[in-house]
């Protein structure tokens, strides 16, 4: 994955070029409690704020805007307003607590955004029960459990020969997700897939030629235009196509609550049951098994031991693709909501003039073969997680935020 990019200056550049003049309030504090999450992961500010915060404040922007004006079902049983109030003095107020609570040390920062929101809504009682709907709202999503307490959660031992040294890096997935209560799904292994391919199997050995002959650094059968695309994929979100889609104006605030709302929850899930298939599988990358091709038993293979992939390997197991879940997660949700034909567009402002348009599922195809083209993933690896996370998707549709009237609101 490329570091050298500014998320913060990424999000900026896309919301500039792409959003509508007026945006849409929970577009807007979604993607930026999805970039502080990110710009943190892995420090002590991050750590303390947990690895929930952007589905609960699009859950409680959800479950604040469906109170006041209800079209689906709630949640967590929220209860419906029953007075007059403004949506988004609810939608900022419930977004803004949740990332105070989360964040202290950026409370100013959110006091601020939440100050210039307000002041653009007529004062009123609308408004002064809007902003007191926000503030339950966020309350009630901070009081639902995130975490087990009864689930023992399992230490990592690193596998290997006892003597001989392996990396001592520690993964970077969270241990915690098998402790993780999820959003969508009944049980933590609901959509957990099959083994991977034994070793010794012919569907193993083409895969790994695939990936060793696409994958390589100085690989002389990837294209440009596959190298382009390992890059452009490796660390593209789905922020800009969103906001295209949901920013409409035929589309009511509550719609686009839920859409941001089940989207989160559902990349949630997704992430839990791809770190703790990685951890079950703990099955090596490319660049261990080129390297030592003559130890898996298999004639099929070939070893090369100096194979390097295109872009740096991710600091944890490869079974299944994490980029490949979280694309089919977004793409079965998207044709969900908008149909299978809906438009997906991506940007690239460290590639001037790279752009994508595409359909949900050619979005999910080409995620998926830039993970080989990058040399991190196997074939099999990504079927499987495309089967996870369209799984994870079509339960959240059916399970969760059902509308009331069905075809009542776009």
């Amino acid at each position: 994955m490329r570091t050298s990019r500014s998320l913060t200056a990424v999000l900026g550049f896309l919301v500039t070029i792409a959003a509508p003049a007026s945006a849409d309030v929970i577009s807007d504090w979604v993607e930026a409690a999805r970039t502080i999450g990110e710009e943190t992961r892995g420090t002590p500010e991050g750590l303390g704020a947990g690895r929930f915060v952007h589905t609960q404040v699009a859950l409680a922007m959800f479950e604040a805007v469906n109170a006041i004006d209800r079209r689906y079902e709630s949640y967590l049983g929220f209860p419906k307003t029953l007075t007059p109030a403004s949506q988004e003095a609810a939608a900022s107020v419930a977004a803004h607590d949740i990332l105070k609570a989360s964040y202290p040390a950026r409370a100013g920062s959110f006091g601020q955004s939440l100050a210039f929101a307000l002041g653009a809504i007529p004062d009123g009682p609308e408004k002064t029960v809007g902003v007191q709907v926000g503030r339950d709202a966020a309350a009630a999503v901070r009081n639902r459990t995130v975490l087990d307490s009864t689930m023992k959660v399992p230490e990592y031992r690193p596998r290997g020969i006892p003597g001989v040294y392996i990396l001592t890096d520690l993964p970077l997935l969270p241990l915690s997700a098998y402790a993780t209560i999820p959003w969508i799904l009944r049980t933590r292994d609901e959509v957990l897939p099959p083994p991977p391919p034994a070793l010794t199997s012919e569907r193993y050995a083409r895969d790994l030629d695939e990936v060793r002959r696409l994958g390589g650094k100085d690989s002389i059968e990837r294209t440009p235009a596959q190298t382009a695309a390992a890059n452009f994929w490796a660390g593209n979100r789905t922020d800009l196509a969103m906001r295209l889609l949901t920013n409409k104006p035929e589309r009511g605030l509550v719609s686009n609550a839920r859409t941001y709302a089940l989207r989160e929850m559902a990349y949630d899930d997704a992430t839990t049951t791809v770190a703790i298939a990685k951890y079950d599988a703990a099955l090596w990358r490319p660049i261990t098994a080129i390297r030592n091709a003559d130890q898996d038993e298999n004639p099929l293979t070939t070893l090369d031991p100096a194979w390097l992939p295109l872009l740096q390997t991710p600091r944890f197991a490869e079974y299944p693709c994490g980029h490949c879940i979280g694309a089919a997660v977004a793409s079965g949700l998207i044709e969900a909501e908008f149909g299978r034909d809906a438009r997906m567009t991506f940007l690239d402002p460290t590639m001037p003039g790279a752009g994508r348009t595409v359909t949900p599922n050619e979005y999910v195809r080409e995620v998926s073969m830039s993970r080989i083209y990058a040399g991190v993933h196997y074939r099999f690896a990504n079927d499987a997680a495309e089967e996870m996370g369209r799984s994870i998707a079509r339960l959240a549709v059916q399970r969760h935020m059902r509308p009331l009237n069905p075809g009542s609101e776009p």
